[in-house]
Order: structure tokens, then C-alpha cells, then sequence
């Protein structure tokens, strides 16, 4: 279900497309030298960007969670698959798919590395992280953090933070700070 401020992103944003449109017929009216066929070509090209625009702004504003994994972990700074799908260094992205071909013993495309966190859409999820049983524990359970189950620290978690480097080092701040906080303070250093 749609949240008003969807309907406010997006009517900015057709907005924004309407106004791109018209500006770019204005100046070939000017000019006329653009054949109408082109200008639609040009107008297509101006719709669709803003379209992409769109889609990644809505991703980035969905939740405030969405960055947070149920295990204790924050994509945008503890994950090099979320940090390599959303950086422009080719380099980063290289050595993210190799670490990725050694721990899964299959090829990774680099430029194919995609994912939008472990609370964003299960569509834009990195596969592994699809199939993590600490997020589908907390998805069931309708909870944001592990912290927040009564079983905690369960079989699974225990095995988790034994593995994990950055998980048993924030859970003990999430505390300290709080939820909220501690994500706004995670937000800040991406």
C-alpha cells in the first residue's frame, strides 16, 4: 500500500518529467531543426531517466530500516555485497565478486552484484541474503532485530556472531544508543 508521501515523491517527480518535456519542446520549436520524430526519441530518453531516478530515489527513502540486518549487521557500511552493488568503483566491484566466487565456489559477475538491503525489497536482494534463515526468522516474527526476540540469542545467532566481525560489535551499541539512533549514526558514515 502506498504511503502519502509516495504519492507526493511521485507526483514531484512526474512533475519534474513534465517540465524536462516541455522545456526540451520549447527549445526545438526555437530551434526548429529537430524533426518530431526525433523529439520524441529525446522526450522518450528524458522520461525513462527520470523513471530510473525514480525507482532509486524510492529505494533510498522506503524505510529506515531497510538497511538493517535482523542479525546486528548495517548493509551501507558492515555488507560488500550492498556496498560493491552501490559504488561506481569498478575495482570494488572486482574484488567483491572475487571474494564472493571463493566463499560460494561459483562464478559472480561483477557488475551483476544488486541489492537494495536485507530489510528492502526481497526483488532487489542479493540471493544469499534471500536466503538467510536470521532474516526469515524475523520477518515471521515481524521483528526489526534479533535483540527484540525472546529466544534471543538463539542457535542460529550464536552460530552468526561467532562469524560475523561487525554484528557483535554493533549489537552492544544498538543497545547503548537505541535502534533509532544508532541507524542515523550507521546512516551518517555510508
Amino acid at each position: 500500500m502506498k504511503k502519502t508521501t509516495d504519492f507526493v515523491f511521485d507526483a514531484f517527480f512526474f512533475h519534474f518529467i513534465i517540465l524536462s518535456i516541455s522545456r526540451a519542446f520549447r527549445d526545438c520549436a526555437r530551434r526548429d531543426r529537430l524533426t518530431a520524430r526525433a523529439f520524441l526519441v529525446y522526450a522518450r530518453e528524458i522520461f525513462l531517466n527520470a523513471i530510473q531516478l525514480l525507482e532509486v530515489a524510492k529505494v533510498e527513502i522506503r524505510d529506515k530500516y531497510q538497511l538493517l540486518g535482523r542479525c546486528g549487521i548495517f548493509c551501507g557500511t558492515d555488507c560488500e555485497v550492498y556496498e560493491a552493488a552501490h559504488s561506481s568503483d569498478n575495482e570494488k566491484k572486482e574484488r567483491a565478486a572475487k571474494a564472493l566466487e571463493r566463499e560460494l565456489g561459483i562464478a559472480v559477475d561483477p557488475h551483476s552484484l544488486r541489492c537494495e538491503g536485507c530489510q528492502g525489497p526481497e526483488e532487489s536482494m542479493w540471493f544469499e541474503c534471500r536466503l538467510c534463515l536470521i532474516r526469515q526468522c524475523g520477518k515471521n516474527q515481524g521483528i526489526k532485530i534479533c535483540t527484540e526476540c525472546r529466544d534471543y540469542p538463539c542457535r542460529i545467532m550464536k552460530l552468526w556472531l561467532s562469524k560475523s566481525q561487525s554484528a557483535p560489535k554493533n549489537l552492544p551499541k544498538i543497545d547503548e544508543l537505541g535502534l533509532d539512533r544508532w541507524i542515523e549514526k550507521k546512516s551518517k558514515t555510508m
